[in-house]
């Protein structure tokens, strides 16, 4: 439980990090960035749909490493938002 707890606070945080960066943009360039696409774009590589999720420990603690690390990068200079169109998956 603690677990996904975390998970949710890393999701929460890399939204929140993306809408200050996105605040930051002139209005052309943040029309096109949605703050919690990201998040939902890593978690569709463990979560496909209700039912159909990946059971590979690995494959959640990769997706877990990823939204840390895209975290932390944000915080560095320079920064770069990924968001594909349509969503990943």
């Amino acid at each position: 439980m603690r677990n996904g707890i975390q998970d949710y606070e890393y999701l929460w945080m890399l939204e929140d990090k993306i809408k200050n960066v996105k605040d930051k943009l002139s209005e052309r360039l943040s029309g096109m960035i949605e703050p919690g696409r990201r998040g939902i774009e890593i978690c569709s590589r463990v979560v496909r749909e209700f039912h159909e999720y990946d059971k590979d420990p690995n494959v959640l603690y990769c997706a877990r490493k990823q939204i840390i690390e895209e975290i932390m990068d944000l915080d560095k200079s320079p920064r770069v938002i990924v968001q594909t169109n349509p969503l990943e998956h």
